[in-house]
């Protein structure tokens, strides 16, 4: 999987919020935001999934890699609000070097997203926002595109369940 995949997803999703009336710096606040948050990862998650799912003679990799999408974006959602909670300063890449009984502490990640100065707290709305979209995701690609509503009722169940 490509990390193009989820930046795809992105411009389905705010053609959505532009169509709904959406201020244009609301959109531009949930393109800043998902970028931020779903790059740089290794999407171990998504991979993985792929890789079950072809090993098993799934044919239908474009839905697979979406649904991989959807695992990554549910992640990044849990992150943030996980670096509000526990107060983080840093995601992606933090290397403690420990020498005699000295710990020194590389940041080689960024700043967690609630960090940055426009963010703060209300990256619990972020958070929120990014779990929000897999479902609309999941109701664009199984729902309207593929229209099957089994399909789409059962994933949707599964990613509420997590």
């Amino acid at each position: 999987m490509t990390a193009a995949l989820p930046l795809q997803l992105l411009t389905i999703i705010l053609t959505d919020l532009t169509a709904r009336g959406l201020p244009p710096q609301v959109v531009e606040w949930v393109s800043t935001m998902f970028q931020y948050n779903l790059t740089g990862g290794k999407q171990l998650r998504s991979n993985a999934l792929l890789s079950v799912y072809e090993a098993v003679g799934g044919t239908d990799i474009q839905s697979a890699q979406i649904l991989g999408s959807c695992i990554e974006i549910l992640q990044a959602s849990f992150l943030v609000a996980d670096d509000v909670i526990d107060n983080g300063d840093m995601r992606r890449g933090i290397i403690l070097l420990i020498a005699s009984e000295i710990v020194i502490q590389l940041a080689l990640g960024r700043p967690c997203w609630w960090k940055l100065p426009h963010v703060g707290t209300s990256a619990i709305n972020d958070a929120l926002l990014l779990e929000s979209i897999v479902y609309v995701i999941l109701k664009r690609t199984f729902r309207e595109h593929k229209n099957d509503l089994d399909l789409y009722i059962d994933l949707s169940e599964m990613f509420r369940e997590v």
